[in-house]
């Protein structure tokens, strides 16, 4: 099947003048949830190309080695610990990861899950909800023993129902977990790309030049699929995500600022700590949200 795939995906992409790598040319890619990584997978499959996804062999794990999450949103350095990541394709791989501003991923988590947080978890779908809810989260990604049995901001519709680290799918994991070994010492990703320029960066690592006129087309191809309003045009990420960033309040970015602190010592130079939002907020930015309430961002 998966070479049916791959013939299929050479004849009519080929058709169509894309450039196909073969897979040895391109490093393995890494998901790290709320990243942009669908778009990636989907630029990926239209040249053929895999990523890292051990499938369900970590969540199969007995006893307290379980991973509760999908399979691609398992830290590389966490999958081989466990033993869970023995495909023999990715021994001796390069791999490639995208980066994103830690409050913009809290902020992405928000977003991407609303209606699931307010229908079923009952928070307000306003800027004291939204700052409610990563608070809460921030603190569930933390606990361990007992406390992490269960908590209010666990998945609402799925079989996953425990706090902890593994929280919502791994999707409050710090960037570093992903990058480093589990120890935080040794490197497993040689490539980082930045989500601000992600539609550029992907065709320049598959060594494709950028032919295309319309960037705005690429570019609302990712801001879809990243399901927030995200993408990679810096313009329209401030466009469509600077309502809900600019309501983060100073206690909520201290807590992500602790949360997130290897993140940022590790990668402060590719996503500005002070400096997140290409454009800074205005009164007007807030306005856009329903029923601010008017202490949100201070």
């Amino acid at each position: 099947m998966q070479l049916f795939r791959a013939l299929l995906v050479f004849l009519l992409e080929g058709a169509r003048g894309l450039v196909l790598p073969t897979a040895d040319a391109v490093p393995l890619f890494l998901h790290i949830p709320k990243n942009g990584g669908t778009w990636v997978k989907k630029e990926l499959l239209k040249r053929g190309l895999n990523w890292f996804d051990p499938g369900n062999a970590c969540m199969r794990l007995p006893g307290g080695n379980r991973v509760p999450c999908t399979g691609e949103h398992v830290p590389l350095g966490l999958a081989i610990d466990k033993g869970c990541a023995n495909s023999p394709s990715y021994a001796g791989k390069q791999f490639f990861a995208v980066l994103r501003h830690p409050y913009a991923r809290a902020v992405s988590q928000w977003s991407w899950g609303l209606s699931g947080w307010t229908d079923y978890l009952g928070y307000e779908g306003t800027a004291s909800g939204m700052n409610k809810f990563i608070q809460d989260s921030i603190s569930n990604a933390t606990v361990t023993g007992d406390e992490a049995l269960s908590c209010a901001t666990s998945w609402p519709w799925t079989w996953e129902d425990s706090c902890g680290r593994y929280l919502q799918d791994c999707h409050w994991l710090p960037q570093s977990d992903y990058i480093f070994d589990s120890r935080g010492n040794q490197p497993l990703v040689t490539t980082l790309l930045n989500q601000s320029t992600l539609s550029q960066e992907i065709l320049a690592l598959l060594g494709e030049p950028d032919l295309r006129s319309d960037r705005s087309v690429a570019d609302e191809e990712l801001a879809n699929d990243m399901e927030d309003g995200a993408t990679a045009s810096v313009d329209m990420e401030d466009e469509l995500g600077q309502p809900w960033s600019c309501a983060l309040t100073e206690q909520t970015k201290r807590m992500l600022d602790r949360h997130y602190a290897v993140d940022f010592q590790k990668f402060g130079h590719l996503f500005n700590r002070t400096n997140y939002l290409k454009t800074p907020c205005q009164p007007e930015n807030v306005r856009l949200l329903p029923a601010l309430d008017r202490s949100a961002g201070k």
